[in-house]
């Protein structure tokens, strides 16, 4: 999803695009906790071996990287077209 999809009647292409990269810093934070989270949980309370701890941490974290940023853009997007219809309500009608 990219700020070029994305057309409001009331809100500028920059303000989308700022929305749409927040969410996806978001993700890639949440990523890299999730992975880091799976490979110590992996390593030490599962007693995977290095490999498996390092697979189990780049997939885990890919993964919820993945499905968190796009949540997170979701919600961005939900966000700002309850804005453009705030903003259009309270826009005058020229008759």
């Amino acid at each position: 999803m990219t700020a070029d999809n994305l057309r409001f009647e009331n809100i500028d292409d920059i303000t989308v695009e700022k929305a749409l990269t927040e969410a996806n810093k978001e993700g890639v934070f949440a990523g890299l906790t999730g992975g880091l989270a799976s490979a110590v949980i992996g390593g030490r309370l599962l007693k995977f071996n290095r490999n498996t701890t390092i697979f189990c941490g780049i997939l885990s974290g890919a993964l919820s990287g993945y499905y968190f940023a796009e949540a997170s853009r979701n919600t961005a997007v939900a966000q700002l077209r309850a804005e453009d219809a705030r903003l259009s309500a309270n826009k005058p009608q020229n008759i």
